[in-house]
């Protein structure tokens, strides 16, 4: 998900360092002009924290419940993306 919205910032020329430049990012070009819902700055945001956590955590666990939970909220958070990045590439063309 880092990494779609990674490339979804760069059809604005935007180029965030960091996770946290990446959320922040998102939400002023994508989700503050309504471009893209809210939820979906949630999800990414819950996988951010998510991951942040399981990097610095000793003790990190996913369950198969979450990792199913997680993997359904990549492909919808995929699937917002999705016309966004199409529709620049056609401009591109």
């Amino acid at each position: 998900m880092l990494w779609a919205a990674r490339a979804l910032l760069l059809t604005e020329g935007a180029e965030p360092r960091t996770q946290e430049g990446v959320r922040t990012m998102l939400g002023l070009y994508f989700i503050r002009t309504e471009r893209l819902p809210q939820e979906v700055g949630r999800l990414l945001t819950r996988r951010l924290d998510d991951h942040m956590s399981a990097d610095y955590s000793d003790a990190s666990f996913l369950s198969q419940e979450d990792a199913e939970e997680a993997i359904g909220q990549a492909e919808r958070f995929l699937e917002a993306l999705r016309p966004l990045v199409e529709g620049y590439l056609q401009e591109e063309d």
